[in-house]
């Protein structure tokens, strides 16, 4: 599995960003890569294997919040089962509600675009729980595929942590999964507004200072830069920035970033108290040069080292599952933007580069504890407290 995941990288497919390793040192990179994986390797062998996959489809009602919730979780199962499952036209196998296996398992905690809900990257959340993860999904019930009414106001990111940390609460109190979860090993998985929510839970505090510029050589292909987005922006985003109330959850642990979205509203001050290990995927193909200039940008802001991959084939609609009939008829922007092979070839590295990731967070080490949210009278951000490793 591990050697799966490095040999992805090394596809025609993905490019890495650049190493600031010297180049007359390969011998050494070789090496010292070989030697990560056996490490890897042995660290956590138990997790190597591929699974079968179980579903599991829940209602929650919360009517003292008028809200009414719709999960998935993809889990790892010892049983040979499997069935067809037809949820709102999209079409997958999973071995159902069957016992998850013996074990405790980290979370993944799955936020989706604003054009998506729990179904849109299911393929995603089928294959990692296949590796060894348990996959939770909610649809946001604001800002969804079908109903967007916090579409480009600050509700929108304050709905979605809130959803993310609810999810959290009801997966980890869930009697099917509550003694199989390692409580220490929680991730976040955030696709397009997704990643906003990520970079939120994460301790992020976004801000407004890149946005006078940002729109600077746009066209109508930017979804943030016609007049309609621009004024909401402005009116309903804005006002509420800098934030001052973190919506950090400190038990998310690692966070990785599919094509985040409103990435300019992260700078890197906003991002200085953002702590968890990050990966930032990208798609190399970009409709708007500003968008193209903002996603370079973006990884530089972290303040620190990060990894980044893109896939050069790629775009923001390619990491979404295969489109059904329906959705084919209603929204063809969405699911034309790559043929059928090339979507399939792109997921796979995907899921390869993710699995990678959070088994490099999750399980082959134990993660650092997060601080608790900021005191801004300090004058800088808190750090991560560090293992002791009882070493002098």
């Amino acid at each position: 599995m591990y050697l799966s995941n490095i040999s992805a990288h090394l596809s025609a497919n993905v490019r890495q960003e650049p190493s600031p390793l010297p180049a007359v040192l390969p011998g050494l990179a070789f090496l010292l890569g070989a030697l990560l994986v056996l490490l890897c390797l042995s660290a956590a062998p138990a997790r190597a294997e591929v699974r079968n996959v179980g579903f599991y489809n829940m209602g929650i009602s919360l009517p003292e919040r008028e809200l009414n919730l719709d999960i998935n979780v993809w889990y790892p199962t010892d049983s040979r089962r499997s069935r067809p499952y037809n949820l709102q036209s999209w079409s997958f196998r999973a071995a159902g509600k069957t016992a998850v296996s013996a074990g405790k398992w980290p979370l993944i905690l799955v936020s989706h675009p604003s054009s998506g809900n729990r179904l849109t990257h299911h393929d995603t959340a089928s294959d990692l729980a296949a590796r060894g993860f348990i996959v939770a999904v909610m649809t946001h019930p604001f800002d969804n595929l079908d109903n967007m009414p916090d579409l480009y106001s600050w509700d929108l990111f304050v709905h979605r942590a809130n959803d993310l940390k609810l999810l959290a609460d009801i997966v980890l109190e869930h009697e099917h999964f509550a003694a199989s979860i390692d409580r220490e090993r929680i991730g976040v998985l955030g696709f397009g507004s997704g990643g906003a929510t990520a970079l939120l839970v994460g301790g992020a505090l976004p801000d407004c200072t890149l946005w006078d510029s940002f729109c600077t050589g746009s066209d109508l292909r930017n979804p943030y830069c016609n007049p309609w987005a621009r004024e909401r922006i402005v009116k309903n985003i804005c006002p509420a920035l800098p934030l001052r109330h973190s919506l950090v959850d400190v038990r998310v642990k690692a966070c990785a970033l599919v094509e985040p979205g409103f990435s300019m509203l992260f700078s890197q001050k906003a991002l200085s108290w953002f702590y968890p290990p990050v990966l930032l995927v990208r798609g190399g193909i970009h409709k708007d040069q500003a968008m193209k200039r903002e996603s370079e940008l973006f990884a530089t802001r972290f303040g620190r080292k990060i990894e980044k991959v893109t896939l050069p084939r790629a775009d923001a609609e390619s990491f979404m599952a295969p489109c059904p009939e329906q959705l084919l008829q209603e929204l063809p922007e969405l699911c034309y933007s790559v043929d059928d092979k090339l979507r399939s070839q792109i997921h796979e590295d995907l899921v390869n580069i993710l699995a990678g990731f959070f088994t490099r967070t999750l399980v082959a080490t134990h993660p650092l504890a997060m601080p608790a949210p900021p005191v801004f009278e300090q004058v800088g951000p808190m750090l991560p407290q560090k293992r002791d490793t009882g070493r002098k």
